[in-house]
Order: C-alpha cells, then sequence, then structure tokens
C-alpha cells in the first residue's frame, strides 16, 4: 500500500473523531506590539474566563431553513439571566458525542452560549446531505435564527475543524449580520483546488474514502474495513469504485464529472472570495495536514485582500500537527507508530483554552493581549519551539 494511500486512509479514520472594550465590526485594530523575538505565550490562564455558571441545555432543537428544512441544534447556555455571546459549531459529524458534549458544556460556563449543530441531512437534521452545498445558505440562515434569540448579545462566534471549519467561510462570505469572529481549524474554502483536486489532479484516496464513502448517507459509513479497499481503489472506471465498496454517492459522480473548475462548483469551492471576509479570523494548521497548503494561501489572501477587520485580525497558527490534532507526536498512532516524530512538550496546546482566549476577546472585549501579538504564529520543526512572525511566506 503506497504512503499517500495509508496517509487518506488514516485521515478518513481521524475524521469520525472584564474590561467591556472590544473593536466594533468595521473598524480598525491597533498593530501588534510583540516582536518575533519575544517568548510564545498560547494564553494566559488568569485573564481566561472563569467556569461561573451552571449549564441550562436544550437538545435537539428544530431551526429552519429559508425553505422550510429543519436543521438540528443542541444548546447550552448558562443558567442564568441575562443574554450572552454565542458560539456556533456546524459538524456532519453528530453533535451528540461525548466530545461535543463535554466542549459545549465547557464554553457555557465560561459565559458563552454554544451551540452545536447537526448539518442539513445528517443525523437529527432534516433534509438530503450532498456536502457544500447548503452550508453557505444554512449558516447564513442559523446566524439569522440566533440573532432572534432573547439570550443573544449580539456577538457570534464560529469554530471548529475541516468540514466544520469550512462551514465558516460561507456566511461570512455572504456578511452574515451577527458574526464577528472566526476560528477555522485545518481546513480550507478551495473545495475544487485542495479538497477534490489538487494540482487538477483528482485526489482520488480522499474523495472516494472520505467523500464517496464516509459521507455516504445521513451518518458517516464507516466501510473501509468491511470491504476490500484495494479492490475498490483499483476499480476502472472510477466511477464505479464506490458501488464496489457498497455506495452510491452521487457527489463523487459529480465531482469526477467536473475536473475543472467550471459552474458546478460556484457556490461551492470560495477561492477567491476572501475579499468579501470582514471579520477577524483565527486560522489553525498543521505542517503535516492534507490542508496546509490552503490554510497558507488563505491567511495570505485574507490578509491582502480581506476588509480592514479583517486584515488587521487576522491570525495564523501552525503547529507540527497532522489533520485534527494538536499533539507532540505526527501520527494518530502516537509512539506507538514507528515513523513518528515526537516534537517535545511544546508541540502540545490546550487549543481550547487558545480558541476560549480569541472568543474573550472579540465577543467579549477581554483585554488579554490578543490584539497585541504578531499575526503569525509557527513551530519550528527541529529546534522544536514556537516563534512569532509578522508575515507568512517569512521575509
Amino acid at each position: 500500500m503506497s504512503m499517500r494511500l495509508l496517509a487518506a486512509l488514516t485521515l478518513t479514520i481521524g475524521l469520525s473523531g472584564m474590561n467591556t472594550w472590544a473593536a466594533p465590526r468595521g473598524a480598525d485594530v491597533p498593530r501588534p506590539a510583540s516582536s518575533a523575538g519575544q517568548p510564545v505565550q498560547h494564553y494566559d490562564e488568569t485573564l481566561l474566563s472563569k467556569p461561573t455558571y451552571k449549564v441550562k441545555v436544550e437538545m435537539d432543537v428544530q431551526v429552519p431553513m429559508r425553505d422550510g428544512v429543519t436543521v438540528s441544534v443542541d444548546i447550552y447556555r448558562p443558567d442564568a439571566p441575562g443574554q450572552f455571546p454565542a458560539i456556533l459549531y456546524r459538524t456532519p459529524y453528530s453533535n451528540n458525542t461525548e466530545q461535543a458534549i463535554a466542549v459545549s458544556k465547557w464554553f457555557a460556563e465560561r459565559g458563552y452560549v454554544y451551540m452545536y449543530q447537526d448539518v442539513r441531512g445528517r443525523y437529527d437534521a432534516k433534509g438530503d446531505f450532498y456536502p457544500f452545498r447548503h452550508e453557505p445558505d444554512d449558516g447564513y440562515d442559523m446566524d439569522a435564527w440566533v440573532g432572534k434569540q432573547p439570550w443573544f448579545g449580539g456577538k457570534l462566534g464560529m469554530m471548529g475543524g475541516s468540514y466544520s471549519g469550512y462551514t465558516q467561510w460561507g456566511p461570512a462570505i455572504r456578511g452574515a449580520k451577527h458574526l464577528t469572529a472566526l476560528a477555522p481549524q485545518f481546513t480550507t474554502p478551495n473545495i475544487h483546488g485542495n479538497w477534490i483536486y489538487v494540482d487538477g489532479a483528482l485526489n482520488y484516496a480522499f474523495a472516494l474514502s472520505w467523500g464517496a464513502m464516509m459521507m455516504d448517507g445521513h451518518v458517516s459509513q464507516s466501510t473501509g474495513s468491511a470491504v476490500d479497499m484495494m479492490t475498490a481503489y483499483r476499480t476502472l472506471p472510477i466511477a464505479d469504485a464506490p458501488a464496489v465498496a457498497g455506495h452510491r454517492a452521487p457527489h463523487y459522480h459529480d465531482w469526477i464529472a467536473h475536473p475543472t473548475h467550471d459552474a458546478y462548483w460556484d457556490g461551492i469551492s470560495f477561492e477567491s472570495s476572501h475579499d468579501k471576509i470582514e471579520v477577524p479570523m483565527l486560522s489553525v494548521g498543521g505542517w503535516y495536514d492534507i490542508f496546509l497548503r490552503g490554510t497558507l494561501q488563505d491567511d495570505s489572501a485574507v490578509r491582502a485582500k480581506g476588509q480592514p477587520l479583517a486584515r488587521t485580525g487576522k491570525r495564523l497558527m501552525i503547529g507540527p500537527w497532522i489533520h485534527g490534532a494538536s499533539s507532540r507526536n505526527n501520527s494518530y498512532m502516537g509512539p506507538a507508530r514507528p515513523d513518528a516524530v515526537d516534537f517535545g512538550a511544546a508541540a502540545e496546546v490546550d487549543m481550547q483554552k487558545v480558541y476560549l482566549r480569541w472568543f474573550d476577546y472579540w465577543l467579549k472585549g477581554i483585554d488579554n493581549g490578543v490584539k497585541d501579538e504578531l499575526p503569525v504564529k509557527i513551530f519550528v520543526m527541529g529546534e522544536n519551539v514556537w516563534r512569532y512572525e509578522q508575515e507568512w511566506p517569512l521575509k
């Protein structure tokens, strides 16, 4: 088995897992005051929001989209009177996993309304799932719905990685009214050129194992261990490969029928829409992530073409990580994999607190250093240290 194929299969498995000032939307923010030589501090524990609230939970709230289809949202909010900032996480991988519940309660205890949503056609959401197609409109409609809720304090953030990271770009490009800050991880909105095709070639291992198999249906499909994947991958024509693995996947057939960036990709792939971004964005990626190229290109494009607050509020953090991980080893198997590299304790970062710090500043206005640090934070492999930089690519 080739290393590229092994990586794609491994990725498929890994995917199934107060100061009250705040810059107003559209305003400029001060240039960072930190320097490239100073030590990197990911967060100051003393300045993070504290777990001071009991949590009230509303499960499976069905929220109507513009066409009448409803999506399922689990809402975790502080059990207290008043209005609060909100964070939205939209997922195709179930909003009711133990991990989803834990992170939702964690943020709600710290003064946020945390909403974990099943995207259209997945798990408790109604309608039919077609990857990427409905996310811009549905994300925009969720923003509008949140704005009408009595517990909403006026500022909405979005977070999540991979597909959930992608779901943040659509409503941001559409100018969602209440959207105030984003935190996409391990992702890019360049669906045609960094998800399904790369440099003009079909990203076949990924398109088949993730797209045609895992994402074929109302719930995630784990058929990779139930069928002979080598037979599926060797099937010609490749349009017949999903059937060999027991799947239909109409979206996969559309992908291979549109190898060039034609009208099919309009409204799905947003590699030319960075100028429409208006809000601050913390992009997180990994040197070993399959979407690294897109993450870096998106950062440069937003910084160059985005609206004023998006440009000055853009932040980038790249660790020695694989897709979806922030651990010290560049493998889902950790040290159990013979060729895994251990990058030391500095590589292991509590990203939940990094995102809390980000939202504490933009949604609550806590002066915690976000506005003062340089825009780029990279992990230097070999030296195994973090370093601030003014830009990427380095000059």
